[in-house]
């Protein structure tokens, strides 16, 4: 059987990456000033005018595709000569503030397994009995192998990352119903932060408002998603063409489906129609969202109406054409990845200087950040095995930075170290918990020194003395 997910940002924001509008956004008006005062007008204007224009009252619920659709009514406000200076301004800062928040992420610290597990089963814990029965039973009319394809919305490659996929069909295990399963591709559909460009715009030349700028065939390229990948000439719009029309389970996750990515709801509405296919629809729903369960026909039904006015098709009948082919799930937990950075790192490290045992456990389990606690008699010992614990676990890495800080624990300031590192080309923070033995310097004679300035001063002697 062909299964294709089509991803969207909700898988990132998962992770935990900062990527939704409102995090780009606060980014975007604190850049540099420039001299365009088109550029600053947008800046200091696009919040206002996208919540009022989408009707959104709360800039946190505001995605991707209402900025694209806001851009598209914005262009009534420019010049012809004005849209493409102000798009490449777009695009540029957009993939500068992804790429420093992708290249500061950690994405080692999820777990390959878990995330091949819900590739393989993504029905067991997101629907209730009768469904899976339904979906299951589906599944297993169909022979083994399964070949797993993904089109990813997002210009990250976390997916990429997450699953060690380098282009080759990539076996992954068995799934749900026991057939073997493989990856066989990875498809940006927007281009990604490896690519020089990054698409960012609308579906059709009717979303444009300024109608002068229907004229002119350079800027329709740049502003119309689908023109842009013909411009481009990688040939991913045709292959994930063909890899829809060949798909038997589609499953949507993580993407609002807005209207300027209409093409590919209609290819995909289009695909419904065939008898041997079958839609798995994650949908969003906020937390305060009660009683699903015995309301999950009416909301069911809104959501692939959404779907289905999202792609274009006006005929009112084709919700009944789709909808028994359809499994809509709220409140999924999909692509809910743990960070274990028990994969990589032991629970507890031993070091011996000399007759000194010191312990470094691991505390915390965050995304952007190692989070130990070192159990050591004396300053000395401690900072050993700082050295020594970090020289391990990522080999060859460069100290840039150390700082001393504090965190409250139950009305108590806690004393840590943040060690900066460089490892394999980005920027890491280890904290180490040094309440243990911050202050016992065993003999050495800085007691004279300030209590604030006493750590770096006895960092430096370890070293002159190591």
């Amino acid at each position: 059987m062909n299964i294709t997910y089509i991803i969207g940002n909700g898988f990132d924001i998962n992770l935990g990456l900062k990527s939704r509008y409102v995090d780009f956004y606060k980014d975007y008006i604190k850049r540099t000033a420039i001299d365009d005062p088109v550029i600053q007008k947008f800046r200091d204007e696009i919040n206002e005018f996208v919540k009022q224009d989408c009707n959104k009252k709360d800039e946190n619920t505001i995605d991707w595709q209402d900025l694209e659709v806001a851009l598209g009514h914005w262009t009534e406000k420019l010049k012809v000569e004005e849209v493409e200076p102000l798009y490449i301004n777009i695009i540029d800062s957009l993939k500068d503030y992804l790429k420093g928040e992708y290249e500061s992420f950690d994405l080692e610290a999820f777990s390959r397994v878990e995330f091949f597990s819900y590739l393989l089963d993504p029905i067991s814990e997101n629907y209730n009995r009768n469904q899976i029965t339904e979906i299951q039973n589906f599944w297993r009319g169909f022979s083994e192998p399964d070949d797993i394809n993904i089109i990813n919305f997002n210009y990250t490659t976390t997916i990429e990352h997450l699953s060690s996929y380098t282009g080759d069909r990539l076996y992954i295990g068995e799934n749900t119903i026991g057939h073997k399963t493989y990856l066989n591709s990875v498809l940006h559909i927007h281009q990604s932060l490896n690519d020089e460009e990054i698409l960012v715009g609308l579906n059709d030349v009717s979303q444009i408002a300024n109608k002068e700028i229907h004229k002119d065939k350079h800027l329709c390229n740049l502003l119309i998603k689908p023109r842009t990948n013909v411009l481009l000439g990688t040939g991913v719009d045709r292959d994930c063409e063909s890899i829809i029309r060949k798909t038997h389970l589609f499953i949507i996750f993580g993407t609002s489906a807005g209207i300027t990515d209409k093409k590919w709801w209609n290819s995909i509405c289009t695909r419904l129609q065939n008898d041997s296919v079958r839609l798995l629809y994650f949908v969003y729903s906020p937390d305060d969202v009660k009683h699903i369960g015995i309301r999950y026909d009416v909301m069911s039904e809104k959501a692939l109406r959404s779907f289905v006015q999202s792609a274009g098709i006006k005929d009112t009948s084709f919700f009944e054409t789709i909808s028994s082919k359809s499994y809509v799930c709220f409140k999924s937990k999909l692509f809910k990845l743990s960070v274990s950075y028990d994969d990589r790192f032991p629970i507890e490290k031993k070091y011996q200087f000399g007759r000194t045992e010191v312990v470094v456990s691991l505390q915390d389990k965050g995304v952007k950040y190692v989070s130990l606690i070192i159990d050591a008699p004396d300053e000395k010992a401690g900072v050993l095995a700082e050295r020594r614990w970090i020289n391990e676990f990522f080999p060859g890495a460069i100290e840039l930075m150390q700082s001393l800080s504090y965190y409250n624990l139950d009305g108590k300031n806690v004393p840590y170290d943040t060690i900066m590192i460089s490892y394999k080309g980005k920027n890491k923070n280890i904290y180490f918990d040094i309440s243990s033995f911050y202050g016992k310097n065993d003999n050495y004679e800085i007691a004279s020194i300030p209590m604030e300035r006493r750590k770096t001063a006895f960092v430096e002697e370890i070293r002159n003395k190591n």
